[in-house]
């Protein structure tokens, strides 16, 4: 059993531009998901973490799928994470930490 292994892999083409890709495992296969909204949140969290922001990101992904999609990244000065494009919301929510 795999159990839900997936990753998110993404590149820095400059200060304003990241191309990503998220693969996981589908029916004994691989994957891979043209746009993901959660994985460009989780990125904003890691770039939170490491002290890079605020920052305005434009992701690229999906390119390899011949599904292309644009999606916005912004992390603002108060920490709050903000994914904008054309993806089907499934959840939304806040999180407050200490």
């Amino acid at each position: 059993n795999i159990g839900r292994s997936m990753a998110y892999v993404f590149a820095r083409e400059d200060r304003e531009r990241i191309v990503s890709r998220f693969f996981f495992i589908k029916h004994s296969g691989l994957a891979e998901d043209p746009g993901t909204g959660s994985a460009t949140a989780n990125l904003g969290g890691w770039l939170l973490d490491r002290g890079e922001t605020p920052c305005r990101y434009a992701i690229e992904q999906g390119a390899q799928t011949g599904r292309p999609c644009h999606i916005g990244l912004e992390v603002d000065t108060q920490g709050a994470i903000h994914v904008s494009g054309r993806v089907l919301e499934i959840g939304r929510g806040n999180i407050t930490l200490p």
